[in-house]
């Protein structure tokens, strides 16, 4: 992790999970609308799902978090769960760092939302 003050953060797909955690709980206190959902392999959850579900002001969001210094490439099972989240009208991204996610946010109108710059 960076160190504090700093809004470029290096992480591991871990870090950016707790990240992402702790930013949609507090956005979920802020928007009435917003509700999202952590998906746990080891819970059961079905192969490819993204791992957080957003749904905001009734629209379907799948996001899935990749390691910067991955190859942030999808899993035949995630590419077949986009599909079915695209064909079914909803919207998938991918995110590599805590800035892509606040743009993600902004971009879907949740606009309360920093990194402190």
């Amino acid at each position: 992790m960076a160190k504090r003050g700093s809004t470029k953060l290096k992480t591991t797909e871990h870090d950016l999970t707790r990240f992402c955690t702790r930013l949609f709980q507090w956005a979920e206190k802020l928007h009435p609308k917003f509700c999202w959902y952590r998906n746990h392999q080891t819970l059961g959850c079905r192969p490819g799902r993204p791992d957080f579900e957003l749904i905001i002001g009734g629209r379907f969001y799948g996001l899935e978090l990749k390691s910067p210094g991955g190859k942030g490439k999808l899993s035949p099972a995630q590419e077949r769960e986009k599909e079915r989240i695209l064909k079914a009208g909803g919207q998938f991204f991918i995110c590599l760092t805590p800035e892509d996610v606040v743009a993600v946010l902004h971009r879907l109108g949740i606009n309360r939302i920093s990194l402190g710059k």
